[in-house]
């Protein structure tokens, strides 16, 4: 890995400080937007089909486990 220019290094600081409230360390502290809703809607008499392949990597998977607490309080899903 190679280290930033000083002009690099100056458009990331320049990045982050414009952008800085969109990083958050907690889900909770993410901000909240209606300008996208996505729904999948489901069928009384709809059977659950089982994908094939998994969908996520066992890295994806155990992080999901971990923090879905955190996701569903943030409502980032309902």
């Amino acid at each position: 890995m190679r280290k930033l220019k000083t002009s690099e290094r100056q458009q990331a600081q320049l990045l982050l400080y414009t952008w800085n409230d969109l990083f958050v360390l907690r889900l909770e502290d993410r901000l909240v937007t209606d300008l996208v809703e996505h729904s999948i809607p489901v069928h009384p008499d709809s059977q659950p089909m089982r994908a094939k392949d998994k969908l996520y990597t066992k890295e994806e998977s155990d992080w999901v486990e971990e923090h879905l607490s955190e996701i569903l309080k943030a409502g980032i899903i309902g």
